[in-house]
């Protein structure tokens, strides 16, 4: 190995492919290979929102076994209600969570005997399910997309190989591994088909492939209901990249290779599920369901999906080789000193496609993209759209349009807004509700033709999806003159515009 090192724990170019000769970067201990695509730049700019995180996310392997101690405590208990008040651990609002997925794994890995296996763990995250297999007696790899997350699983989980990249184009040889995991994960990633065509790819003849706890829908289920869905969950408005992928995203794969696997599938949940006496219920027990016969009602319901598969016989899959290199993660990884550097680079990299968005768009208009960033379903409300305690918007100008105004509306007294233009503070509203503060950003520190982030915060409102969401309306780009770009009245009212932040025009304070 050879290459520049830097101080900052980022090693360039160290790592080298025997086979092609390509260099990989190194990050924080933590080998990547492979780099980040344009495609990638939602789950860049959630990772981008975390940085304060980095370092405290507290999970270890004594934290990890406690949990599988409680949940076998809990599994075992005949009155888990009485189980809970005795054990302050089970009170935690994370058992649900962590117990559906401890039923699922233990029952799809009951009949395995994993003493000796090399395991992947896609997704791996902190490391949580990496070493509950290595609990099992595996020798595990995991695979995460996170440096951040990457970083705290090599430092705390040592036994376990840590290798940074992409699910869809994995880094290893065919018939690596006997066993791959997936849980919890499959329902982040862009290229589900891609993901399981590659989990194949790396098992050695039957080895086995599980995935637990992904939600679903129905294959008739259109975009816009998943962005109902989401339009109230405070998660992805705060820029976690769930989906809740069709069915037949889960299933293409397994369908064009079926004479080559032996398939299980499992629902933890199934709305819509058949009775058989011409009805339907919502199943919440974890139920085996035959693929063959009843893949397409599945693709006609939704719920959560686990399955089990065995790779009964060799497939000659080729690897998928990445072919969208925008950003390598040295250079990523260089850019999370902090949130305002991060988003600064990365609003730069932001595709064309997502810069400078019609605001606020036509009544129900979305697109994923504005939900991670904030900004909940514009609504019947002509001119005027909400945001979930932040809103970003990612936006360009030309060399005449020397600054940015809107309007902002709080929805109780005494909320505090403040303004961000990439990632640094410049503005700071005092607002009082139902009342609409006028806001005018100078821009003339933003070069003409280069993305930068406008950000709008608010303090206070807790996690209720309506008390902590604020509204804006009529948003626009002005020439030095005051004129408007798009041709709102508003913003055609240049005696206005000089007069807004005169105290007199409003009780409403605006601090710079």
């Amino acid at each position: 190995m050879d290459g520049a090192f830097d101080a900052s724990g980022v090693s360039r170019g160290m790592l080298v492919c025997a086979g092609c000769g390509a260099r990989f970067d190194k990050v924080w201990g933590v080998p990547f290979l492979g780099n980040y695509g344009s495609s990638e730049i939602l789950g860049l700019i959630e990772i981008a929102a975390n940085i304060e995180n980095r370092g405290r996310f507290g999970v270890t392997p004594a934290v990890v076994e406690q949990w599988e101690r409680v949940l076998e405590r809990y599994h075992a208990a005949a009155d888990k209600t009485a189980f809970i008040r005795s054990e302050p651990a089970a009170q935690s609002p994370f058992l649900a969570n962590r117990y559906g997925e401890w039923v699922e794994i233990a029952a799809l890995t009951k009949d395995l005997d994993m003493r000796g296996w090399r395991v992947l763990d896609l997704g791996a995250g902190l490391g949580f399910d990496a070493h509950r297999l290595s609990l099992k007696g595996a020798t595990v790899t995991a695979l995460e997309f996170s440096p951040l997350l990457a970083e705290w699983g090599a430092a705390n989980f040592p036994a376990i190989r840590w290798i940074g990249g992409l699910s869809d184009a994995l880094p290893f040889r065919a018939g690596s591994f006997d066993a791959v995991f997936c849980n919890a994960a499959l329902h982040h990633m862009r290229d589900i088909p891609a993901v399981f065509q590659e989990a194949l790819r790396v098992l050695r003849p039957g080895g086995v492939l599980i995935t637990t706890c992904d939600s679903f829908r129905s294959d008739a289920a259109d975009e816009l209901w998943e962005a109902r869905i989401f339009d109230r969950d405070p998660a992805v408005l705060q820029g976690v990249n769930e989906r809740v992928p069709r069915f037949t995203e889960f299933a293409s794969t397994l369908e064009r290779y079926r004479e080559h696997l032996k398939i299980e599938v499992y629902t933890h949940t199934l709305f819509d599920a058949p009775t058989g006496k011409g009805k339907s219920t919502t199943l919440t027990c974890f139920t085996p369901w035959d693929f063959e016969h009843e893949r397409a009602m599945l693709a006609a319901r939704g719920g959560s999906l686990a399955f089990k598969i065995v790779l009964e016989r060799p497939i000659d899959l080729s690897p998928r080789l990445q072919s969208d290199d925008m950003l390598a993660p040295a250079d990523f990884a260089e850019m999370l000193h902090d949130q305002p550097t991060a988003l600064a680079h990365l609003a730069a990299l932001v595709p064309k496609p997502y810069v400078n968005l019609p605001f606020p768009g036509r009544d129900g208009a979305w697109s994923k993209f504005e939900l991670l960033n904030g900004w909940r379903l514009a609504g019947a409300r002509a001119g005027s759209r909400r945001a979930y305690k932040r809103g970003r918007w990612f936006l360009s100008r030309s060399p005449e349009q020397t600054s940015l105004s809107f309007e902002v509306r709080v929805p109780s007294q005494g909320r505090t807004l403040t303004i961000l233009l990439d990632g640094k503070s410049t503005a700071t509203i005092m607002g009082e509700a139902g009342r609409w503060v006028p806001v005018r950003i100078d821009l003339l520190s933003c070069n003409p033709g280069v993305t930068f982030a406008v950000e709008i915060r608010m303090e206070g409102g807790g996690d209720d999806i309506e008390a902590a969401s604020f509204e804006v309306q009529n948003r626009r780009l002005e020439t030095g003159q005051g004129a408007s770009t798009d041709g709102t009245l508003l913003s055609r009212l240049t005696g206005r515009l000089v007069g807004w932040l005169a105290p007199s025009t409003s009780p409403l304070r605006l601090q710079p």
